[in-house]
């Protein structure tokens, strides 16, 4: 009986305190009986075994309470992609940030790659975390559990697989959505180093002229982004703002493209040489990147003004 009491008192200290005695008084008629059971089977009780088939105290005490996962099986998806989303964008950083590293420090290879695996380790622990508490939160207080229940089929998207948004496409592209936004505004902080101890780079003029009319294209593609995914039924009014979005960026990205100046190195410390270098990298990368962009959301204006006309036509 000593053992009984021992195991019932390792249960009580995982238990909720405030249903600790009904459980520990059930919990202790069930061992009682089967302990009867046995010294009627046997003729004696092995208390050790007994208590060993019934499992580990913390184990017991886990079956009583509410949440026996950390992440449930709906959210689970959604951490998953949400991992796979945000690490690659942390491993894009890490990537781009070295890349700066090396080209205006090409002999410390070395080091750069020392760094870049630490970043890298750094970056990926926080991106697994800060995932992991979010949608344990969010799992543990019901954060999506309305989303799940309140829902009615009026709201769900058309049957053209081509129109239907994926599950998790639109709660990923709003927040992503957002936190540009609040990184245009100043509130989230550019998450690398513009420069270094030897040189610094600058933003160009062509970014405060078009200060506005960027903020003002995030901001609607925010508000696309939440009628895609609260009210995709509202399919006019998303491919109207698709569209809008689409050829606003076509246009800030010409006029971005004609500036000609993006970003400025300015030495600290550094030779001229090798800052002028650093200076035609970047313009070269920034060139090809804003023309790939204009390039994509050409095709992604294309495609939506054909889906608008098939639209008008049924």
């Amino acid at each position: 009986m000593e053992l009984l009491e021992r195991y019932l008192a390792a249960v009580r200290r995982n238990l909720p305190a405030t249903q600790s005695d009904d459980i520990v008084a059930e919990l202790r008629e069930e061992l009682l009986d089967r302990a009867d059971a046995e010294e009627a089977r046997t003729g004696h009780v092995d208390w050790s075994a007994l208590l060993r088939r019934n499992g580990h105290p913390l184990v017991v005490a886990g079956r009583y309470r509410a949440h026996q996962s950390l992440i449930g099986p709906e959210l689970y998806p959604f951490y998953l992609y949400s991992l796979r989303l945000f690490g690659g964008l942390a491993l894009l950083g890490v990537a781009f940030a070295s890349a700066i590293g090396a080209a205006t420090h090409p002999d410390d290879i070395g080091h750069l790659v020392v760094r870049f695996l630490g970043s890298l380790w750094w970056a990926t622990a926080t991106v697994v975390g800060t995932t992991t508490i979010v949608f344990a939160l969010i799992e543990r207080y019901g954060g999506m559990s309305k989303h799940f229940q309140d829902w009615r089929p009026e709201d769900l998207p058309d049957a053209d697989r081509e129109q239907q948004p994926g599950r998790w496409e639109g709660p990923i592209e709003t927040v992503l959505t957002a936190i540009v936004l609040l990184w245009w505004i100043g509130v989230v902080p550019t998450p690398w180093a513009m420069g270094n101890a030897s040189f610094r780079i600058a933003a160009g003029p062509v970014w405060q002229q078009l200060y506005w009319p960027i903020l003002v294209l995030i901001a609607a593609r925010l508000v696309h982004n939440l009628v895609a995914w609260l009210r995709p039924h509202w399919r006019s009014w998303r491919m109207l703002l698709a569209i809008a979005t689409t050829a606003g960026a076509i246009v800030l990205a010409v006029i971005v493209y004609r500036a000609g100046q993006w970003l400025t190195v300015v030495p600290i410390g550094a030779p001229t040489a090798d800052t002028a270098d650093l200076q035609r990298s970047i313009e070269l990368a920034v060139r090809i990147g804003i023309a790939v962009a204009a390039v994509v959301w050409t095709i992604k204006g294309v495609q939506e003004l054909l889906r608008w006309r098939r639209d008008g036509r049924r």
